[in-house]
C-alpha cells in the first residue's frame, strides 16, 4: 500500500514487473491512474531517463490538477541520468499540492542519495528481511560482524546480502533523522554487491562497521 501521507515513492526492482504492481496501489489509493488527465508516466526500456525527460515531467508536476485527486508522475527507466536526478529533486523538495512522484529503479545505486533520501522506498523485501534488518541496525559491531559470517558461508551469500542491503535502505528512508548518515554506505553496499568481482564478505564487513547504529 502506498503511504499516501508522503509525496514521493521510490519501488525497487524490475520495472516491466512492478508496472502493474504499481497501477494496482494508485488504484487502492484513489490516485489518478492511466487515462486520468491528472497522470503522467513514462516509461523507458532502452535508454537513460535523461535531462528532457526531466523538464516534461517537472512541468507537469507544475500545474494545476484538473481534478481533486491530486497528480501522479511515474517514471520508470533502466538508469537516470544525474542532471535528471537533480531536476526531479526540486519536485520532491518542493512538490505542488497533491502531487505524487512514483519512480521505479531496478536497484538503489542507480540513484544519487540525496534523491533516495526525499522518497518513501518499496522493495522486494519479506517480513523476515525486515526484522534482519532491524536487527542489524541495532546490534553492536561484533554482532554484525558475526551475522555479516553468516551471510556469506551460506549457498546464496551474494542474494542473502542484497536482501539485507535493501531491507536496511528502505528502513533508512522511513527515518529521516538516520537517513543522511546511512544512505552513503547503503547505496555503495548496493553498488559493490552487484560488481561480481567483490567478495560479500569483504562488502559486508564494510557495511556492518561503518553503518550508523540507530
Amino acid at each position: 500500500m502506498l503511504d499516501t501521507t508522503h509525496h514521493a515513492h521510490l519501488v525497487i526492482g524490475d520495472p516491466n514487473e512492478h508496472a502493474k504492481r504499481c497501477a494496482e496501489l494508485l488504484t487502492a489509493a484513489n490516485l489518478p491512474g492511466a487515462g486520468d488527465p491528472d497522470f503522467y508516466a513514462l516509461t523507458l526500456f532502452d535508454k537513460a531517463f535523461g535531462i528532457d525527460d526531466a523538464h516534461d515531467a517537472v512541468r507537469f508536476a507544475s500545474r494545476r490538477a484538473f481534478g481533486n485527486r491530486g497528480k501522479v508522475l511515474f517514471l520508470s527507466a533502466p538508469s537516470f541520468t544525474l542532471e535528471a536526478q537533480n531536476a526531479l529533486l526540486k519536485v520532491c523538495e518542493e512538490p505542488t499540492e497533491g502531487t505524487h512522484i512514483v519512480l521505479v529503479a531496478r536497484e538503489p545505486s542507480m540513484l544519487v542519495p540525496t534523491l533516495i533520501s526525499r522518497m518513501r522506498v518499496y522493495g522486494a523485501t519479506t517480513t523476515s528481511d525486515t526484522s534482519d534488518a532491524d536487527s542489524f541496525q541495532n546490534a553492536s559491531y561484533s554482532a554484525r560482524l558475526k551475522h555479516v559470517s553468516r551471510i556469506a558461508e551460506s549457498d546464496n551469500a551474494r542474494s542473502g546480502a542484497r536482501a539485507l542491503a535493501t531491507a536496511l535502505l528502505k528502513r533508512a528512508a522511513e527515518n529521516p533523522p538516520y537517513t543522511k548518515r546511512a544512505l552513503s554506505v547503503l547505496v555503495a553496499t548496493e553498488k559493490f554487491l552487484h560488481n561480481p568481482s567483490m567478495p560479500v564478505k569483504t562488502v559486508l564487513e564494510g557495511l556492518a562497521l561503518l553503518l550508523p547504529r540507530r
